[in-house]
């Protein structure tokens, strides 16, 4: 018997074992991860222009692997067996939704394609110390992206030259024209939503206004899903944040938090900056100052500021439901 050679095998043996280790377990998970079908994706099918929620809807799957199958009663779907990869999910007349899968399970939402154009007029009003500009529409014939009849006040209004936003809790804008003065409303203003639908906003000096609007999309705001409140979406969030400390920017981080069926922007609101603070109390810091702004009733902007022992703290964040 070659004892060298032996003692050569044994030894080549004990080395790629020692490499394992050193690579440690969570590499070997990833390898298994990447390479076994064990992830799903999953949601649900909703026709927001009628605010419900759609069954026996055929929902295709196609990229890494190609798949067919049906919505339930509640409008949901899911496909599952999955490896690592980019997939594509579609359904006749609905707007498909490209995904990739990395080593997690992922959600997406189809919502019905639209096609539609609307109008809606009324008056306005202005009141440049609070920042508030006040509509009274009328006339609203726009498909579920537009006003409602009744008053709509929007708070944090800026007016510049050009450009004009708003920030509230139900909705974030920006409009722009060609020329104006600063505060002074009054002028053709043109604005795309996050869902690419357009408007065009007259107002004149007079205490009139009228929108026209081209509607594609409704988005899942629209849908049944959403708070019967007005409120954010049911569901789980993800907030996804870069801290400040002392001037020095941190390592992004991010947490995860579930919205109830039933709340309102003002309860979820509270319960996002609750979180916040009762880490920051547990740390020995100060009770920070929130401020969330909805951009939609599924995502929106997240901000605060504090101290930790007389050290100035800050944060940003983007709140996006899964």
């Amino acid at each position: 018997m070659n004892r060298r050679k032996v003692s050569t095998q044994v030894l080549l043996s004990f080395f790629i074992m020692m490499l394992l280790m050193v690579i440690g377990c969570s590499s070997a998970e990833d390898a298994i991860k990447d390479a076994l079908p064990i992830h799903k994706i999953s949601g649900t099918v909703y026709d927001s222009s009628k605010n419900v929620v759609t069954t026996s809807v055929t929902v295709n799957l196609t990229g890494e692997s190609s798949s067919s199958t049906s919505t339930d009663n509640n409008g949901k779907y899911e496909f599952d067996n999955l490896k690592n990869g980019t997939y594509t999910v579609s359904a006749e007349g609905y707007n498909s939704k490209t995904v990739t899968i990395s080593n997690e399970d992922v959600t997406a939402n189809l919502t019905q394609t639209v096609s539609s154009d609307g109008t809606a007029s009324g008056t306005w009003s202005w009141n440049s110390t609070t920042s508030t500009l006040t509509f009274d529409w009328t006339n609203v014939s726009i498909l579920c992206s537009g006003p409602s009849s009744g008053i709509d006040t929007q708070t944090g209004v800026t007016i510049g030259t050009t450009k004009m936003t708003w920030v509230n809790t139900n909705n974030n804008m920006t409009w722009n024209r060609s020329s104006g003065t600063k505060n002074d409303p009054t002028g053709t203003w043109t604005s795309t939503d996050s869902d690419g639908n357009t408007y065009k906003l007259e107002i004149d000096a007079n205490g009139n206004l009228s929108v026209s609007a081209h509607i594609i999309s409704c988005g899942s705001s629209s849908s049944s899903s959403s708070s019967s409140s007005g409120g954010p979406t049911a569901g789980n969030y993800t907030m996804s944040c870069t801290m400040t400390v002392a001037d020095v920017q941190q390592q992004p981080y991010s947490s995860s938090y579930t919205v109830n069926s039933g709340d309102s922007y003002t309860t979820a609101n509270t319960d996002f900056c609750s979180n916040v603070t009762s880490s920051l109390t547990q740390a020995g810091c100060s009770s920070p100052s929130c401020n969330i702004s909805w951009s939609s009733s599924t995502s929106a902007g997240f901000s605060f500021s504090g101290t930790c022992n007389s050290i100035p703290i800050s944060d940003t964040c983007t709140i996006s439901h899964q």
